[in-house]
């Protein structure tokens, strides 16, 4: 059922708070047939027929260890499904940045009721991180290993994908305005704030261009 941006923020931000008390519980790493990388393009394209592409992006700062995430959610036609911004705490580097907010677009595709759903990010070391077994040893492994089977039990089907910035424009931006949120966490569904709209429009006009 689909939530309201509301419910769709408390949704990420539980799943944030619940990460970062230390979750102990261990899960089966996805088949790796269920995740996919696919080459990068020179701009943002629509997803194929049926599924929903939500790109994701993290902005980490170094000194004071903390970041903010963004991520927006588009229909195979390109039109605006959902999007949402927040703040991010107490992180190690840039990678984990990234994975939160990775973490945080599947929590947000879930609640605004997504089935088929491609996630990009133009991130390639979390690409490669989530499509292989590299990271699995690592720190970050327990939060891969979260990501994934968030992935198994709440969608259809899924694939993660890797985009250059400039496909990446939009959930940039998101992110960028995930620091300057009040609260900890923002979010819209079927109407984007007009800097979202505009970078749309921008994405559909290369597309089709």
């Amino acid at each position: 059922m689909e939530k309201s941006t509301g419910e769709v923020c408390s949704m990420i931000q539980k799943h944030y708070q619940e990460f970062t008390k230390g979750m102990n519980t261990e899960h089966t790493v996805a088949a790796m047939h269920d995740i996919v990388a696919h080459p990068a393009t020179a701009h943002w394209v629509i997803p194929a027929e049926n599924k929903v592409k939500v790109n994701f992006d993290a902005s980490f700062r170094d000194e004071t260890r903390d970041g903010a995430w963004g991520f927006i959610a588009r229909s195979d036609t390109g039109e605006f499904i959902g999007a949402a911004a927040g703040k991010l705490r107490h992180l190690r580097d840039a990678l984990q940045a990234e994975a939160e907010a990775c973490s945080a677009a599947i929590e947000g595709a879930n609640a605004l009721g997504l089935h088929r759903v491609v996630f990009e990010s133009d991130s390639q070391i979390l690409v490669k991180a989530l499509t292989s077994t590299s990271h699995e040893l690592a720190e970050i492994g327990v939060l891969l290993r979260e990501i994934r089977s968030s992935c198994i039990s709440s969608f259809n089907s899924f694939e993660f994908s890797f985009c250059p910035r400039r496909c990446n424009k939009v959930a940039h931006s998101l992110a960028q305005f995930g620091y300057r949120v009040e609260s900890e966490c923002n979010g819209w569904a079927d109407h984007a704030p007009p800097f979202v709209s505009e970078l749309v429009a921008s994405d559909l006009a290369e597309h089709y261009g």
